[in-house]
C-alpha cells in the first residue's frame, strides 16, 4: 500500500505532466475506438467535427445548455422567445418539456435490464417531437457495449440521420492543480485538431460534455439554464402546478432535497460543481468561450457571470 501510495504521490507532481497527459492521450484513442465500433454496429453516425457544426441552428451566436433545475421556473415567455432565436441544448429529461430546441443530449447507463420507467418517458417524448420537429439534432452518449442498446433513448428513424455518437473520458489525477493543468493541455491539442476523435473529457455530467462541444461547434457565449448542481428541487417538484410538470413529475419521480448526484465524489475525482467552474475557465482561455448563468440561484453563479436578458 506504502509503494501504491508513492507512485500516486510522484504521479501527481507537476513532473510527470507529460505522464499523466500519454495516459490521457491514450484514454481518448481507446475511447474513440470503442465509440466507433458501437456506433457501427447500432447504425449510428459517428460525432465529427464537420456533423457537429452541420447541426440545425449552429450558426447563432449563443449556445443555452438546458437543464432540470428549479431556476427552470424563473424563466418567462419572453427569455424562451429569446432561446428560441438562438442554439439550444436540451439534456435529458428536457425532451419532456414544451419548449423545443435545436438538439437533444441523452446518455446510456451500463444496466443490463429493461428501459428504465424514465427511458421510456423520453422515448416516448422524443417520438412526438420527431413528428413535429423531424431535423432535430442528437447527440448520444455511447453505451458501455454495442448489446446495451436498449438502454438508450429510442430514436425514430426520421431522426437517425441527424444522431451523433460519442464517448467520454475521464482525467486521471485527483490534484485541483493538476486539473487546471492538464485540462487546458488537453483542451489547446482539441483546438488543433478539433474532434479528430469522437470522444470528449468528462467527469460524469452531461452539462460538462455540452459545454466542451459548444466551444467546438465554435460559440462564444454559453448559459447554462436550469444548470442548478444545488440540493433544490426539479423544475417539474418545485412547482407541479401546470399540467406540463404534473406529466414531468410522473414520469420522472425523483426525490427533491438532496444533493445532486454528481456532486459527489464517490466515482469521479471531482465534484461537478467544481469541475464545470474550472472547465468554463479553461474553455475560456483557450476557446474564447464565456459560461453564463441564467439565474443566481445556480450555485454557480459564484464562479460565472449572471446572463443579460435585457442586453442580448
Amino acid at each position: 500500500m506504502r509503494g501504491k501510495s508513492l507512485l500516486r504521490a510522484a504521479y501527481e507532481t507537476p513532473f510527470a505532466a507529460p505522464i499523466r497527459l500519454a495516459h490521457l492521450s491514450g484514454s481518448r484513442v481507446r475511447e474513440a475506438s470503442r465509440t466507433q465500433k458501437i456506433s457501427q454496429q447500432n447504425s449510428f453516425h459517428l460525432l465529427t467535427r464537420h456533423r457537429l457544426r452541420e447541426l440545425p441552428g449552429g450558426r447563432q451566436s449563443v449556445c443555452f445548455i438546458l437543464g432540470a433545475g428549479a431556476s427552470v421556473n424563473e424563466l418567462t415567455s419572453r427569455h424562451f422567445a429569446q432561446m428560441s432565436s438562438e442554439f439550444s441544448i436540451g439534456i435529458n429529461s428536457w425532451v419532456s418539456h414544451e419548449f423545443t430546441p435545436n438538439v437533444y443530449s441523452f446518455e446510456a447507463d451500463g444496466l443490463a435490464e429493461a428501459q428504465s420507467p424514465e427511458i421510456i418517458a423520453m422515448s416516448r417524448a422524443l417520438a412526438k417531437k420527431a413528428q413535429r420537429r423531424p431535423h432535430i439534432g442528437l447527440l448520444l452518449l455511447r453505451p458501455k457495449r454495442a448489446d446495451l442498446q436498449h438502454r438508450m433513448v429510442d430514436i425514430p428513424p426520421i431522426m437517425r440521420d441527424r444522431a451523433l455518437m460519442y464517448g467520454r473520458y475521464n482525467l486521471h489525477s485527483r490534484s485541483v492543480s493538476n486539473l487546471r493543468q492538464d485540462l487546458r493541455s488537453l483542451l489547446r491539442a482539441e483546438r488543433r485538431k478539433p474532434l479528430r476523435l469522437p470522444a470528449v473529457v468528462d467527469n460524469g455530467a452531461s452539462v460538462a460534455r455540452m459545454l466542451t462541444l459548444s466551444a467546438l461547434m465554435g460559440f462564444k457565449k454559453t448559459v447554462l439554464v436550469g444548470v442548478d448542481l444545488n440540493s433544490n428541487n426539479y423544475f417539474w417538484t418545485d412547482s407541479p402546478s401546470s399540467s406540463t410538470n404534473k406529466d414531468l413529475a410522473r414520469n420522472y419521480p425523483r426525490g427533491s432535497g438532496v444533493i445532486h448526484k454528481t456532486l459527489s465524489t464517490v466515482d469521479r475525482p471531482f465534484s461537478n460543481l467544481f469541475f464545470v467552474a474550472e472547465l468554463a475557465r479553461a474553455l475560456n482561455e483557450v476557446f474564447s468561450l464565456t459560461t453564463y448563468v441564467a439565474s443566481r440561484s445556480s450555485a454557480l453563479a459564484e464562479d460565472m457571470p449572471l446572463y443579460d436578458w435585457s442586453g442580448n
